[in-house]
C-alpha cells in the first residue's frame, strides 16, 4: 500500500509541475534557472604536481652492439628483452657512450676503444629516451667534426642533449619539461680535468629557474665498486651549490648510494647496454626511478632502485628476483645511509631521502 501512494504522490507532483507551467509559472521557472547558473561555484581544487623519470646507466651502441643489431636485422635488438622499463616512467634519461656520426665503426671490426654510433639508431634512442648526456670520455673519440655531428642527429632526431668533453660553459646543462615539471640536467666529465665551476655555475643558474636539479657526472675509476673520494667531495659540493640529487657512472660497475644534507647520491649505475662481458660486475648494473610529488607546495622526492643483468648478446633484462635480492642486500649495506634508509633499499627498492 505504501509503495502505491508512494508511485501516486511521484505522479501527482510531476503533473502539478506540469500544470504550472503551462499556467504562466515559466517566469518563475526562467528566474529560478537564472538564479542557480548564476550562483557562485567554488573552483576545483588544484591538482597536485607530479612527475617521474628514470636513469639509466652507459649506453654504448658500436663494437659487438652494432655486430649484433646489424646480424639480426634490428636496430633495437638490445633493448628486447627490457621494453618494459621505458613505460614505468614519464620519460627516460642516459648516458650515450660515444658520438652519432656518418663516419665507419672501426671498433665493430677491430673490438677497439674508439666509438661511433650510427645515426639509424636514434630514432631507436627516441622511442625510449628523452634525453642523453654527451658528458664522457668518447664523446670526442671522432673530434670536434664527430661532436657537430652528433648534435645535429640528436637535435634532428628530437632528442635533448647536456654535458661536454671539457665541460665547456654553453653545453653543460639542459631543462627538460616533464607534465607540469622543470627539471635542470647538468653534465660532468671528470676524466677532462677542466672547467669544475662552469658545472657549479650552471647548477646555481638551474635552481633559481627549474623545479628540481639533477647533476649527471661521469667520473671515478673503471670497474672500482666503491666510490674515490674525490667522487664523493664532488657530489657534496654539487649538492651544496643547490644540486637536488646527483646520479652518475663510468666506472661500468654498480657504486652505492649516499645522503647528504637530505639529498640522494647515486655515485654509479653501471652498464646498460654494453659489450664488456669479461666480469659480473660488469654485467650487472641498475636503474634509478625518480618521482617528485608535490605536498604543500614543496615538491618531495622518491627513488626507486631497479636491478638489470646483462648477457652476453647485449641484451639487458630485468633482474630475476633472487639475484635482484642480493644485489639490493649488498647495495644497501655498502651505502652511506641510516639503518632505516638500508631497510627500505632492501624491502621495497625504494629510498625517500
Amino acid at each position: 500500500m505504501r509503495k502505491t501512494i508512494l508511485a501516486l504522490l511521484l505522479v501527482f507532483t510531476a503533473a502539478a509541475a506540469a500544470a504550472f507551467a503551462w499556467q504562466g509559472f515559466t517566469v518563475s521557472t526562467r528566474r529560478l534557472t537564472a538564479t542557480i547558473s548564476e550562483a557562485e561555484i567554488p573552483a576545483p581544487e588544484p591538482e597536485n604536481k607530479t612527475a617521474s623519470l628514470t636513469f639509466f646507466g652507459d649506453i654504448m651502441l658500436d663494437r659487438q652492439v652494432y655486430n649484433l643489431a646489424v646480424r639480426n636485422g634490428d636496430l633495437g635488438y638490445s633493448f628486447a628483452n627490457i621494453e618494459n622499463i621505458f613505460s614505468l616512467s614519464d620519460a627516460n634519461v642516459a648516458n650515450i657512450e660515444g658520438p652519432i656520426t656518418s663516419f665507419e665503426s672501426e671498433a665493430a671490426k677491430t673490438n677497439g676503444m674508439r666509438f661511433t654510433i650510427s645515426p639509424a639508431f636514434v630514432q631507436e634512442l627516441k622511442e625510449r629516451l628523452l634525453a642523453l648526456s654527451l658528458a664522457n670520455n668518447h664523446t670526442l673519440d671522432f673530434g670536434e667534426d664527430g661532436l657537430r655531428q652528433t648534435k645535429k642527429n640528436l637535435s634532428d632526431g628530437g632528442i635533448t642533449f647536456f654535458g661536454d668533453y671539457d665541460n665547456r660553459g654553453d653545453n653543460v646543462s639542459a631543462v627538460i619539461a616533464v607534465k607540469e615539471i622543470k627539471f635542470g640536467l647538468v653534465g660532468y666529465h671528470a676524466l677532462s680535468g677542466k672547467n669544475f665551476a662552469n658545472v657549479i655555475l650552471d647548477i646555481k643558474k638551474l635552481k633559481e629557474t627549474t623545479d628540481f636539479v639533477i647533476v649527471a657526472p661521469h667520473w671515478g675509476e673503471e670497474y672500482e665498486l666503491m666510490p674515490s673520494e674525490n667522487q664523493k667531495r664532488e657530489a657534496r659540493l654539487f649538492i651544496d651549490a643547490g644540486a637536488d640529487a646527483v646520479i652518475g657512472g663510468h666506472p661500468h660497475v654498480i657504486q652505492p648510494a649516499e645522503i647528504y644534507k637530505g639529498k640522494a647520491i647515486f655515485y654509479s649505475l653501471g652498464n646498460f647496454v654494453f659489450d664488456q662481458y669479461f666480469s659480473e660486475d660488469t654485467m650487472k648494473g641498475i636503474a634509478v626511478r625518480l618521482e617528485l610529488k608535490e605536498a604543500d607546495g614543496a615538491l618531495s622526492p622518491s627513488y626507486e632502485i631497479i636491478p638489470i643483468q646483462g648477457n652476453r648478446m647485449s641484451q639487458p633484462a630485468l633482474m630475476e628476483q633472487g639475484g635482484a635480492d642480493s644485489l639490493l642486500e649488498d647495495f644497501a649495506g655498502n651505502s652511506s645511509v641510516t639503518e632505516e634508509k638500508r631497510e627500505e633499499m632492501r624491502l621495497f627498492h625504494r629510498l625517500t631521502p
